[in-house]
């Protein structure tokens, strides 16, 4: 019987991952007056000590939204980004809805 081993994922938050981040355009957060508000600036970029909770992206890396109006009846883009793939998420649990759901961990 095979076993399938536990795999570990963390995706470390970096201007890089914040620039390649789908999640400013991601359905489910598009309408949130709070993410409105806190949109990724290209300023903020410029910031390197830049804290996770005022960007609203990379959640794969940082857990959960802070924002409670996003829709997460709409569908989740992360499958589609770039982030998702280099760190192989589809590996790992939860595989999307990482703003519902929290960061990236294991399978």
């Amino acid at each position: 019987m095979a076993t399938s081993k536990a795999i570990s994922i963390r995706v470390p938050f970096t201007r890089d991952n914040v620039k390649k981040c789908r999640c400013p355009s991601c359905p489910v957060q598009t309408i949130s007056q709070c993410m409105i508000e806190k949109i990724v600036k290209p300023e903020a970029l410029k910031i390197d000590a830049a804290k996770p909770q005022e960007i609203p992206a990379v959640y794969c890396s940082q857990g959960q939204a802070t924002c409670t109006d996003i829709d997460t009846t709409k569908s989740c883009i992360c499958p589609t980004c770039q982030v998702f793939e280099k760190y192989e998420l589809a590996k790992g649990e939860p595989v999307e809805y990482y703003c519902r759901d929290g960061k990236a961990g294991r399978k």
